[in-house]
């Protein structure tokens, strides 16, 4: 079997512990709160998974990726803190999404800022900035 990236594990582990809690939430909140953590987990591992994938060519693409992971993170902690403030969520296991997602947003947040953006990209960036390093339009 061959072995995966760390941040792929890591983004299915987390989604396999938001199946597991979200099961024991009472049966009115699965539909709605359940469903949306559980979404955003799998969304979460799919966004990981073709960042991964996507060809080292398509630098856009993968960035693009890599920020959808980010925000599924996002909305995987405010979902699960929202899960915990109604005890749904013990607080042992409201930690242990804590810390899986806190693990992932560095990874995620290692993979952005060391993917490179392409040359257009960072053209772009430069021509917004102005000469005394704040972004926006000088002609105001």
């Amino acid at each position: 079997m061959m072995s995966r990236p760390k941040i792929y594990s890591d983004a299915y582990q987390l989604s396999l512990n938001v199946f597991e809690r979200t099961g024991k939430f009472p049966k009115y909140a699965r539909p709605t709160l359940g469903r949306r953590l559980e979404e955003a987990s799998l969304n979460l591992t799919l966004s990981i998974y073709n960042a991964l994938m996507t060809d080292a060519k398509n630098l856009r693409k993968r960035r693009d990726h890599l920020f959808a992971a980010s925000e599924c993170i996002d909305q995987i902690r405010i979902e699960s803190q929202v899960a915990r403030d109604l005890k749904f969520l013990a607080p042992s296991p409201y930690t242990d999404l804590c810390d899986l997602t806190a693990e992932l947003g560095r990874q995620v947040g290692g993979l952005i800022k060391h993917n490179p953006q392409s040359k257009q990209e960072a053209s772009q960036a430069t021509q917004v900035e102005s000469k005394d390093g704040t972004l926006g339009d000088n002609s105001t």
